[in-house]
């Protein structure tokens, strides 16, 4: 399966994509620093598992437009 987790690189949301992944879930990181991003994903595939990520203000004004043109990202994921 596959999960979306936003806010992946801090806090509540780091927790809970490390977590996933030690689940062996596929997933998708949201967070606005993409260098986080890609840090959290070389920790992430260790466990052997899909990990693709998109920088990304979920409070933009252009959330939606980013989100659409990426939504390959997202398909069969679990909500």
């Amino acid at each position: 399966m596959k999960a979306v987790v936003s806010g992946a690189t801090r806090g509540i949301g780091n927790a809970i994509a490390i977590q996933l992944a030690k689940e062996g879930y596929d997933l998708v990181l949201l967070a606005r620093n993409e260098g986080q991003l890609k840090q959290l994903k070389e920790k992430l595939i260790g466990y052997k598992i899909s990990v693709d990520f998109l920088a990304v203000d979920l409070s933009s004004d252009t959330t939606i437009e980013i989100l659409e043109q990426n939504s390959e990202l997202f398909k069969d994921t679990s909500i």
